[in-house]
């Protein structure tokens, strides 16, 4: 499947420490920090725009995505393919620059290989008046840590009922999948030292990956 607006972008910084890296293999993501390295993951869903810096977000950049496809999905859903320590991850939904919705997923070592569902109503509100998950114009999804390693895969959305809310069934396939499959829209791996970290705070009007 296609990467959700046609590019994904990926930005690693870490503050005091020696290393971060970020890599994407097929539908997973993976970032690394070093020993007694605290860092920060940030990919970013913002339409094909090719820039890398976190301060370039694009609020409408993916022109009204609809993350409810219809009113069949009320949620974002992962698998936490591993992790070595504690982290967050914080997931936040622009409709605009004014309006945006966040959620904080606390992840230990003991939820390795947990799937994750995250419903839109347990998002809280950023700025304005939140998110509308029918007219999403970015996605930033930001890992935070110290010293670990930690992969992710299979972001999409998801339905919490069953059958899915909505006047249909949702037809087979009809989720919106963010990671994509194959390194296309990696783009950019950018790290920064903590000089540069100002951008990278969500949630935030400009927070740009690479």
């Amino acid at each position: 499947s296609a990467i959700l607006g046609g590019e994904r972008d990926m930005e690693v910084a870490f503050f005091p420490g020696f290393m971060a890296s970020g890599a994407v293999n097929g539908s997973s993501v993976e970032f690394d920090f070093g020993p007694l390295t605290t860092g920060t993951g940030l990919l970013t869903y913002d339409g094909p725009d090719g820039l890398p810096a976190a301060a370039d977000l694009d609020h409408t950049g993916l022109g009204g995505v609809d993350l409810t496809v219809g009113m069949t999905q009320d949620a974002l859903s992962f698998r936490l393919v591993f992790t070595d320590a504690p982290a967050t991850m914080v997931f936040t939904v622009y409709t605009d620059a004014g309006n945006y919705s966040s959620f904080a997923q606390p992840i230990t070592t003991g939820l390795s290989g947990t799937d994750f569902v995250i419903p839109y109503a347990g998002f809280v509100v950023g700025d304005g008046n939140g998110a509308d998950f029918a007219q999403v114009g970015a996605i930033t999804v930001l890992l935070s840590g110290l010293d670990l390693d930690t992969r992710f895969a299979s972001l999409q959305t998801a339905s919490t009922q069953s059958p899915p809310p909505g006047p249909a069934p949702a037809p087979e396939g009809a989720t919106l999948t963010l990671l994509g499959l194959g390194l296309a829209g990696l783009g950019f791996v950018r790290r920064r030292s903590r000089s540069r970290l100002a951008g990278l705070a969500l949630p935030r009007r400009d927070a740009r990956a690479g």
